[in-house]
Formats: C-alpha cells, sequence, structure tokens
C-alpha cells in the first residue's frame, strides 16, 4: 500500500513538472464556467455550499477550490450576496478504502466567488 501511495504521490509531482501549458479540454472547460449572483444561505446536511439565486433557485455546490478567499464556514457570510463563478466536472466515486468504484458522479465547484 505505501509503495502505491508512494509512486502515485511520484507520478503527481512529474506530471505538474511537465505540464506548464493548458490542455485544449481545459481551455474548453475554461469557457464553459457558468455565473449567477446568489445569497448564501449555509451548508446543507450534506455539507454543500448552497446559494439563492435572484429568481429564487436554490444551488448547491459540492466543492471549491483552495484559497478562495471567502470563508463559506463563517456564519457571517450567511445572507450575503455573491457572484460566484462555477464549474460542472465528473468525478470518480470511491469506496470506504480511498478505491474507486467505477462509478461517476457530476458535481459542482465554485471556481471563483466575489461579494458583491
Amino acid at each position: 500500500m505505501k509503495t502505491r501511495l508512494l509512486i502515485s504521490v511520484s507520478i503527481i509531482i512529474i506530471s505538474f513538472g511537465f505540464n506548464f501549458n493548458i490542455s485544449p479540454e481545459l481551455k474548453n472547460k475554461i469557457a464553459d464556467d457558468k455565473k449567477i449572483i446568489g445569497t448564501y444561505t449555509g451548508l446543507n446536511d450534506h455539507f454543500e455550499y448552497v446559494f439563492k439565486t435572484e429568481q429564487g433557485t436554490l444551488i448547491a455546490f459540492q466543492e471549491i477550490i483552495d484559497n478562495i478567499g471567502v470563508d463559506l464556514f463563517d456564519d457571517a457570510t450567511i445572507g450575503k450576496k455573491f457572484e460566484i463563478t462555477w464549474t460542472e466536472l465528473t468525478v470518480q466515486i470511491t469506496d470506504d478504502e480511498g478505491e474507486p468504484s467505477g462509478e461517476t458522479a457530476f458535481v459542482k465547484r465554485i471556481t471563483s466567488i466575489k461579494s458583491i
């Protein structure tokens, strides 16, 4: 198990070293980013970040990128209005041991957020 982990980490580090250019798939993904304006209502029971749009629709985001600049775990952000840029991704589902289950799921990831 340690060997597998070491090999995985090594491959990730090496691949970061060779990927300075943005791939065409990533360029297309950046173009597919969506924007909304919404009021933060807090976390739901599934620990998703929930926003209410100006039209009254609730949107739940499952992920947020690191170092986004806004602490959505702080209760002081509830009720504040934000401009949110997000994308939808397909992710692999893992079992209790962290091994891929063969299933996938769609998640909404916040890529940028600013208070308005």
